[in-house]
């Protein structure tokens, strides 16, 4: 009799869950999207499906950049999009000036914030790198005719971090475009580099960037691994946040 007391708890435990996830997604699906974008294999990596697990969906990752990170982007060429100012709207004390006495001892000690994240897709930062990337490699190539630096990025993720704030719509506010940019829900911490300029930088720590495919649209992905998957099979998917900045898949196109 205990026993199956217990087996009855486990399973009113797991009805509950189940319920709490349903509600959370419905919760999310109410009312007008935040967002809604599509994105490529460029964005979302697929790395192919468990061969354990034939009956559910798919995973993808998305794949983003911040502004520092991207190749041939250094402090000179990029504006820093978490600056001292941006890190104070965040939270951040920053009263110490950096190179008074104690300074990295304060720096050290700031806990990182959770904030939102605006990612811009194929927009003004993407552009940006191009051109940083072509006087790049007009540079280092000067015998050399000019290119369309494109050609060598085919597969170059076009999805770039460029404001936070802890109030997402403040966020959404200052980018309107429903359809190029995500806000998503990050945790941020904050660098002291007393010998660079600036001093003091946020780098985006977590966000989260699985986005599972169910079925059917996951079939079409389970298709790709039964002809061999490559990784530069082209493909769309049309995704949508919703008001708790979630996502969920609307379509998938695979050339």
């Amino acid at each position: 009799m205990k026993a199956n007391a217990l087996l009855m708890a486990a399973a009113d435990i797991l009805v509950l869950a189940n319920a709490m996830l349903l509600g959370h997604a419905l919760r999310n699906r109410l009312g007008a999207a935040d967002a809604e974008i599509t994105l490529t294999q460029r964005e979302l990596s697929y790395y192919g499906a468990s061969a354990s697990d034939q009956d559910s969906g798919v995973a993808l990752h998305l794949v983003w950049w911040e502004p520092t990170s991207l190749p041939w982007a250094g402090p000179s060429t990029t504006p820093q999009w978490l600056d001292q100012p941006a890190l104070e709207r965040l939270g951040f004390d920053c009263s110490v000036a950096p190179k008074a006495p104690g300074a990295d001892r304060h720096y050290q000690l700031e806990r990182a914030r959770q904030a939102y994240v605006a990612l811009e897709y194929d927009g003004p930062a993407w552009r940006h790198w191009l051109e940083t990337y072509q006087r790049f490699y007009d540079e280092s190539n000067p015998t050399k005719p000019s290119h369309t630096p494109i050609e060598d990025v085919p597969n170059h993720s076009r999805l770039i971090a460029i404001d936070a704030d802890r109030d997402p719509r403040a966020l959404r506010a200052r980018h309107p475009d429903r359809s190029s940019v995500l806000i998503l829900p990050a945790i941020i911490g904050i660098s002291y580099q007393p010998y660079t300029d600036p001093p003091l930088i946020g780098h985006v720590r977590e966000l989260p960037t699985a986005i599972h495919v169910p079925r059917p649209f996951s079939d079409r992905f389970r298709q790709l691994d039964r002809l061999g998957y490559r990784p530069n099979m082209a493909y769309r998917v049309r995704l949508r946040y919703g008001s708790l900045y979630e996502p969920w898949v609307e379509g998938v196109e695979i050339q």
